[in-house]
């Protein structure tokens, strides 16, 4: 009975790992846009089947709905960070307990068309996640894209900010920049 015991107050204890999974039959050529479960700042890029992390500019939160980076009070995020992590260790000198890990699938409900206009730039044949490549929209001073693989995806800053090149980020002041 100590056994049994021991192992559900251990069951109790494990942490759960969330994963995101793209959904199957994703297109590559229109990646789907992920809300990241445990990051209000965070989102995913799904090149097929791939989860690319992606991180929105300092200020904005990922706004699941309109599928671009937002005011936290327009994304109106509802991931709450743990309050508390603790730890408990428990020895036995029965046979191991088993561990699991817990994997959630986040389905999407719909996928975004993205055209890309004609452009000279060109994403690296080298992926690095670490230092993504972004391109300014000539067309438009609220759109940029990323490279997400050797795809560009084409992102929308939220009303009233504007793509800075020189930082990489949405601004208020790239609107007497602006070359669109």
């Amino acid at each position: 009975m100590k056994f049994f015991s021991a192992i559900i107050v251990t069951l109790s204890c494990v942490s759960f790992t969330l994963a995101v999974e793209c959904p199957t039959g994703s297109d590559p050529e229109s990646p789907v846009l992920l809300a990241d479960p445990e990051d209000c700042s965070k989102y995913f890029i799904c090149d097929g089947l791939t989860p690319v992390s992606s991180s929105c500019p300092v200020g904005l939160e990922w706004n699941d709905g309109a599928k671009y980076c937002d005011f936290p009070d327009n994304a109106k995020c509802n991931v709450k960070p743990p309050t508390s992590t603790s730890t408990s260790t428990i020895s036995t000198t029965s046979a191991p307990v088993p561990t699991s890990t817990q994997t959630h699938t986040i389905p999407s409900s719909s996928s975004t068309t993205t055209n890309v206009p004609e452009m000279d730039e060109t994403c690296p044949e080298v992926f690095d996640i670490l230092h993504p490549t972004f391109f300014s929209d000539a067309s438009d001073c609220r759109n940029y894209f990323v490279c997400v693989s050797t795809l560009m995806v084409r992102q929308t800053c939220p009303d009233d900010l504007y793509w800075n090149a020189e930082g990489n980020f949405c601004s208020r002041m790239q609107q007497e920049r602006c070359k669109a």
